[in-house]
């Protein structure tokens, strides 16, 4: 969890319908959602992605919070098509952000949004000893390795093909950041 929270990745699990079915506050926070506002606000019947991030419980400038919806709206015109995505973009308050959108298995929607900025560590939070982000950087190089090996194995015009090129490309993405991550924590050790 500590990993997570240092690469400032939120996640979101959305519906069939769109509507949230669960959300960390993580996800939460780089919306500038407030939590209390959010809940006291939520329909009896669900509340839809979309209309949560228009909602006054989202506490984004207008102009950064059209940017997120807009970028979210791309996503979800992808996933009408079958593909998962990502963008990234930048706030007009400095911070750069992650954002993706995966369809799984069960049919739900799993959104994800990362501070690639790095500001969305706080500062009560804990460092992230290098030990640990050199662990995460071999358990990564398996990974890797692994879905070269099931790439390789696949044929071009297979049905889970453009899912493994989505998560090769997720996990490159993750590599940099754990590098990142990994050469700042030895800097502050």
């Amino acid at each position: 969890m500590i990993a997570l929270r240092s690469l400032g990745t939120g996640v979101a699990v959305l519906d069939r319908s769109g509507c949230v079915l669960t959300i960390d506050d993580r996800f939460l926070a780089l919306h500038r959602i407030d939590p209390a506002t959010a809940a006291a606000e939520r329909p009896s019947d669900g509340w839809p992605w979309g209309d949560l991030l228009a909602s006054s419980a989202c506490g984004l400038a207008g102009d950064d919070a059209r940017t997120l919806a807009l970028a979210w709206a791309t996503l979800d015109e992808d996933a009408s098509r079958g593909v998962d995505g990502s963008r990234t973009l930048r706030l007009g308050d400095g911070r750069a952000l992650e954002i993706t959108r995966a369809l799984a298995v069960d049919g739900t929607t799993v959104l994800t949004i990362t501070d690639v900025t790095g500001s969305a560590k706080t500062a009560g939070e804990p460092a992230v000893p290098s030990h640990l982000t050199h662990d995460m950087n071999n358990l990564l190089g398996g990974i890797l390795a692994n879905l070269h090996l099931c790439l390789t194995d696949t044929a071009e015009d297979h049905p889970a093909r453009p899912r493994l090129e989505t998560v090769n490309r997720a996990a490159i993405d993750l590599r940099s950041l754990i590098r990142q991550l990994a050469t700042t924590a030895r800097e502050s050790e």
